[in-house]
């Protein structure tokens, strides 16, 4: 793993990487302490749990009692201040956070799915305005029929996802 603007963050990770024990993190080296102190009560904390368990269950044990969620973001996000307040804030995800991305899940490797089901979740999250209005005007002029807003272009999920794809609105063949 590497931080392009953490340099601390990068070394101590690669310090960790390299040694069971990093006592170098005492040896006057510009580490991370937060990372080193974390790995640290990380790697006690697994040893208490699995001391008398073989690798393969502990392997049983992450792989049906941890979920790693995807939850996509607008484009225009930030990401760097997302992941800081995030983290600083040690919030967990909602119900519809976790929803949202173990829907996605079944459209992993689908791009133009992907695009159009996050597409329609975010219009459909703002309840404040009629869902036609969370999509921009050429998303919308796909999606709904000339001069009626009440009804869809569109006779199914792969029609909209077909006719909605983010190279076609973008105008570019890159996000």
């Amino acid at each position: 793993m590497k931080f392009d603007s953490r340099k601390k963050s990068t070394d101590t990770l690669a310090l960790i990487s390299h040694t069971e024990h990093p006592a170098s993190f005492d040896s006057g080296e510009d580490y991370n302490a937060k990372i080193a102190d974390a790995y640290e009560v990380a790697h006690k904390q697994l040893k208490l749990l699995f001391k008398n368990k073989s690798p393969e269950e502990f392997y049983q044990y992450f792989s049906q009692r941890v979920h790693i969620l995807r939850v996509s973001v607008p484009h225009d996000t930030n990401l760097n201040h997302y992941f800081e307040i995030m983290n600083t804030r040690g919030e967990q995800l909602e119900k519809h956070e976790i929803l949202k991305a173990k829907l996605m899940e079944v459209l992993s490797g689908d791009e133009k799915a992907s695009y159009a089901f996050n597409l329609i979740w975010e219009a459909c999250a703002d309840m404040e305005r009629y869902v036609q209005y969370g999509f921009d005007p050429p998303e919308r002029n796909k999606l709904f029929t000339q001069g009626n807003w009440n009804r869809l272009a569109a006779n199914s999920f792969d029609d909209v996802a077909n006719n909605i794809h983010y190279k076609d609105v973008l105008g570019t063949n890159e996000r």
